[in-house]
């Protein structure tokens, strides 16, 4: 059985591989069984991820995107630091 960690984290590199193109739903459902829960995780722990839908002939169609991390900034300021303290 998979933990929930390892789900999160399938879904985050996914996600993190296509950075601003949609992914849809199909995509990423097979990562995990309750994909809703993971990807709240993901914005919970600072993921910024966007998620429209479409309804096509009565069937809701969805994807998400990675739009950025809340956390990018903090850490590229901290590497910033490390490298200017050298």
């Amino acid at each position: 059985m998979k933990s929930w960690g390892s789900q999160r984290d399938r879904i985050l590199r996914l996600l993190q591989s296509r950075a601003g193109q949609w992914v849809p739903l199909y995509e990423i459902t097979p990562l995990a069984a309750q994909y809703n829960t993971r990807i709240k995780e993901l914005r919970d722990r600072g993921h910024i991820i966007d998620n429209h839908t479409r309804h096509v002939d009565g069937v809701v169609h969805s994807w998400f995107r990675l739009v950025e991390s809340r956390r990018q900034p903090e850490l590229f300021s901290k590497a910033q630091e490390v490298t200017a303290a050298g």
